[in-house]
């Protein structure tokens, strides 16, 4: 769990008790880590969980993630991890109580033998979900695409675009330079246009991309 959610004020058991019998709404917290596809592989799990559970939603994440993560229909805010107020760290502090704070970035399921979205569901104490609800949902809606339609036009992409990030992890996280090659190869048999997207200048440079050869 992140050291900016263990610096909460220390507040007695009977207090503590008292604070939430006086809850009237309640708020399922998510600790997102630093890793921008274990933030998608949380928003995976969200589709179960709002199913399955009443509240408003909120993810505790990197500000960088932010705008990406609101594109979510299932999440109801959005909280700075770096920033966190004191009303807000009683929220967590209170939701860890009840057992309303979540760490879908943990560890635990980032090394479970299972698929990462499979292991934060079964963590919920779900069982039996249809694949479908799975799916990282974001919508597109209300986002300026005049940038995107841009760079299409001036690369002269088709319909049929897929961008592929080869990011360079930990070694049981990361492929081989020959299989992203491959898979690569597929699509542009496929008469899908790749998209290479990705950089070891921006801001979590320290998180290399591999280098793919045309």
């Amino acid at each position: 769990i992140s050291n900016h959610c263990n610096k909460i004020p220390v507040i007695f058991l009977n207090e503590t008790i008292n604070r939430v019998k006086k809850v009237t709404e309640t708020k399922l917290l998510f600790l997102i880590g630093e890793s921008m596809g274990d933030a998608l592989f949380a928003i995976g799990s969200l589709h179960v969980i709002r199913d399955k559970q009443q509240g408003d939603i909120i993810l505790i994440a990197p500000k960088i993630y932010h705008d990406l993560l609101r594109l979510c229909p299932f999440v109801d805010d959005v909280w700075d991890v770096g920033d966190l107020s004191t009303l807000m760290k009683e929220d967590i502090y209170i939701a860890k109580y009840i057992g309303d704070f979540y760490a879908p970035c943990s560890g635990q399921h980032i090394f479970a033998s299972k698929h990462q979205i499979d292991s934060i569901i079964s963590s919920y104490g779900i069982t039996k979900v249809n694949n479908t609800k799975k799916e990282m949902v974001l919508s597109l809606d209300k986002l300026d695409k005049q940038k995107v339609d841009g760079f299409l036009s001036e690369n002269n992409l088709n319909k049929k675009i897929v961008l592929i990030h080869p990011n360079e992890g930990v070694p049981n996280r990361t492929w081989p330079k020959t299989a992203w090659e491959e898979l690569i190869g597929h699509f542009i048999n496929d008469g899908w246009s790749v998209v290479l997207i990705g950089a070891n200048t921006n801001f979590y440079s320290h998180k290399k991309a591999i280098a793919i050869d045309n």
